[in-house]
């Protein structure tokens, strides 16, 4: 328990000074109930580092209107959230669940809570038990011991808090000048991994970089400080009302109780860090590291970027070594400027194409460390090889973490019944199996004889036994009797499912810049050939031939 306190205080908690937005007033009320804001001594030397953040009163309702958050906090709003919030989410250290919650809809419980939320943000304070969280220390790579530095933390916050965060959600994602990078892929609309996957396959395909350089931050949302924060919000022209909420909710008086071996700890104080755990989280990184994605894309064509990045998962596609090197050099420099570090165990340098077969060039460097040369690297859950996407080690992958669950399944599952069964198969064993089909699926397509579609419907034959025992030697059979859709079909309906995504993607996407520039159906009401290529992306974008007839004219 001591070790695992140690590690994580040192995590979240920063000696870097930083500026601090004022508590405001000490205390206020409303309809007899008392909030008291948080007020140390300490903090109140920094407050007057932002005088526009000083008012001890209400703020007053023209600032609030044109914050935009007054039409987000609706009693109808707050119904709607909660029954679109899942009942399976974890409670905070209160214990209240939404199954509660919502059993309560009917009375005038949603009424209170608008009222305590309007109050909340009129004063831009929020109660000190809302910062109080339990950390879960999750094992981060099994094949290693579970310790404290092999682990990475998950934060459980009451859920009164992720409802509010969940309502102010649209306004802190979009308030101020925040032009997002098109080469951000995660947690945005018009995006998904596995067009960052598509996009970064073709770059390699096309041989647009090599070496490609896969780089990792060290525990990226736990290293986020508050003044980095707030000095790229406050360069985005946030609004004054969001900038101080964030601050009360992120940053104000944060403690956090360790539970280790089911024991909790006693509260622990932390200062830095986003909650991994919090709505609020993947969009305040994502304005957080902007300026850094804005620098690398710089002079780079939309059809060929630069970088990609999913969250804090990123690549640089360079086609010299030299630009390759800028492009870290800017980087580095950006880190050290915001606090950020790189881990350089988790980066990879993939040499593409033929230049896997020449001399080795010379080692690229990360703060002076060269990066190691890989032969295949695991991005996004996919692996990737010197041509690309490597299909026969991505089903392998994806079957031995199945071949796990089942393993573990048949050894507890025997007196379970089928309906438990039905659940996990459906919930757990074929989700994690279908991650990446679609690709899988145009790969089979362009090569029928694929080792990986074959090693894929093995196991998928083994969770039908599981689930129907072993007299079920029939799959086909099976399926139906199931409701479930043989395996082909099912790949074919997840096929047609993420070309109907790819229509509907953000015009800023880089793989809508290369569909663009490459022609691709439909592009008018008329039904138009796509060339036909070697790459992937353009075997996958041929679906004439194999589901446009089951799709309505798209046109």
């Amino acid at each position: 328990m001591e070790v695992c306190i140690e590690h994580y205080s040192k995590m979240f908690n920063s000696s870097a000074s930083s500026s601090i937005p004022s508590a405001g007033p000490s205390r206020y009320t409303l309809n007899n109930l008392c909030f008291s804001p948080p007020h140390p001594p300490a903090l109140t030397s920094c407050s007057s580092r932002i005088p526009a953040l000083q008012s001890s009163e209400p703020f007053p309702e023209s600032t609030l209107l044109a914050s935009g958050l007054l039409a987000n906090i609706w009693i109808d709003k707050i119904k709607v959230q909660l029954g679109r919030m899942s009942s399976t989410a974890s409670c905070g250290t209160d214990g209240i669940t939404v199954i509660m919650l919502r059993h309560l809809l009917e009375t005038s419980f949603p009424k209170h809570l608008h009222q305590l939320y309007l109050a909340w943000l009129r004063t831009g304070q929020t109660p000190r038990r809302w910062n109080e969280s339990i950390v879960y220390p999750l094992c981060q790579d099994r094949k290693e011991p579970y310790t404290a530095q092999n682990s990475r933390p998950i934060s459980l916050v009451c859920l009164f808090r992720k409802l509010f965060e969940a309502l102010i959600l649209p306004i802190v994602s979009t308030s101020g000048k925040m032009p997002y990078s098109g080469v951000q892929a995660g947690f945005r609309s018009g995006y998904s991994t596995l067009t960052n996957v598509l996009t970064l396959d073709h770059e390699i395909e096309a041989d647009a970089g090599s070496p490609i350089l896969f780089f990792d931050f060290a525990a990226a949302f736990d290293k986020v400080g508050w003044s980095h924060l707030e000095r790229e919000l406050k360069a985005q022209d946030i609004n004054p009302l969001v900038l101080r909420l964030i601050h009360q909710l992120m940053f104000q008086d944060m403690t956090f109780s360790l539970i280790v071996n089911g024991c909790p700890s006693a509260q622990q104080n932390r200062n830095c860090g986003l909650l991994q755990g919090s709505p609020l989280s993947p969009i305040l990184f994502n304005r957080f590291i902007n300026s850094l994605l804005q620098s690398l894309k710089w002079q780079s064509r939309p059809s060929f970027p630069s970088a990609l990045f999913f969250a804090d998962d990123w690549v640089i596609i360079s086609p010299t070594i030299q630009h390759a090197q800028s492009l870290i050099d800017m980087a580095t420099r950006w880190a050290d400027q915001h606090g950020m570090a790189f881990n350089i165990g988790k980066c990879g340098s993939l040499r593409t194409h033929t230049a896997a077969r020449t001399p080795m060039p010379p080692s690229i460097l990360l703060n002076d460390q060269p990066i190691p040369f890989v032969n295949t690297y695991k991005y996004l859950s996919v692996m990737f090889a010197s041509k690309g996407i490597d299909f026969d080690s991505q089903s392998t992958l994806l079957c031995e973490r199945v071949g796990r669950h089942l393993g573990a399944l048949r050894w507890y599952s025997a007196s379970w019944c089928p309906r438990i069964q039905f659940n996990i198969l459906k919930s757990i064993l074929l989700p994690t199996l279908e991650y990446s089909l679609p690709l899988l699926y145009g790969h089979f397509l362009k090569d029928g004889k694929s080792k990986a579609w074959v090693t894929m419907n093995t196991v998928y034959n083994n969770c039908l036994q599981w689930m129907a025992g072993s007299a079920a030697n029939r799959p086909h059979v099976t399926c139906h009797l199931l409701g479930l859709l043989p395996r082909k079909d099912r790949a074919q309906h997840l096929l047609s499912r993420f070309y109907l995504h790819l229509l509907s993607m953000d015009k800023n996407n880089p793989l809508q810049a290369i569909l663009d520039k490459n022609f691709w159906y439909p592009k008018t009401t008329h039904r138009i050939a796509v060339p036909n290529h070697h790459s992937l992306l353009f075997q996958f974008l041929n679906p004439l031939a194999v589901f446009t007839p089951h799709l309505p004219n798209l046109g």
